[in-house]
């Protein structure tokens, strides 16, 4: 089975799950992450405010290898603890809840497969935005290889290129895609700038600095396919 097919299985599963849920919000994780005993509790005190799409921490299960880490970090560092309350520009699938009427009004979004970026993109249109509330938790344990992480790494950037450009004129596209070939440094820069921030950066491990810029570099080499091929 090829990513692209894994990505739309993943999808449409998560759409399934959207669907068949009738409660009043509507919480999401993943297989690789362990909610916190008081997630629950916190993810309704946390819209008892009426903050409509509640982001959480994703803090990391420890010991994991350089990948591992290398993976949370480009996936999950802005969520990583300690973490400030308050908007955000988006949340993370792994801890991220909706109330049911946020999402019957993006229906159209995510008919057939569930993807949160899409999903809060179109969100973000009607003017609902995201809070970050870090008493919302989940421990992330999820291991990697780079020989099966590399290439996720570089469909990811195609499909968030091909969302991002959507519509967009072939110079656009263009622009896009030069601009993609300076994002590797830019990646670990930004990583290394949210760990100054907490005072963290002792605690990665060495080993993980080398998959970080190899993955940069395969998310960079996919944003600039999606940006190219995307009015084709």
């Amino acid at each position: 089975m090829g990513r692209r097919q894994r990505r739309r299985l993943a999808g449409a599963a998560a759409h399934a799950g959207r669907a068949a849920s009738r409660g009043a919000i509507v919480s999401c994780t993943e297989d690789h992450c362990t909610p916190a005993p008081d997630w629950c509790a916190r993810i309704v005190a946390a819209h008892a405010h009426g903050r409509t799409i509640v982001g959480g921490a994703i803090d990391k299960v420890q010991p994991a290898q350089g990948a591992a880490w290398a993976a949370y970090l480009l996936d999950y560092g802005r969520y990583m603890p300690p973490l400030s309350a308050g908007p955000a520009a988006n949340a993370s699938d792994c801890n991220v809840s909706y109330p049911r009427e946020a999402l019957d009004a993006v229906a159209d979004s995510w008919r057939d497969e569930f993807h949160e970026t899409t999903v809060q993109w179109a969100l973000e249109r009607l003017g609902v935005g995201v809070y970050l509330d870090p008493t919302v938790v989940v421990f992330q344990h999820r291991e990697v290889t780079l020989a099966g992480w590399l290439p996720e790494r570089r469909e990811h950037g195609r499909i968030y290129a091909r969302t991002r450009v959507a519509g967009a004129s072939a110079l656009a596209r263009a622009r896009y895609a030069l601009a993609s070939l300076v994002l590797p440094p830019v990646i670990v820069w930004r990583v290394v700038q949210r760990l100054r921030a907490r005072g963290m950066t002792s605690r990665i491990p060495s080993s993980a600095w080398r998959p970080l810029m190899r993955a940069a570099i395969a998310w960079s080499a996919g944003e600039r396919d999606g940006y190219l091929r995307s009015g084709r």
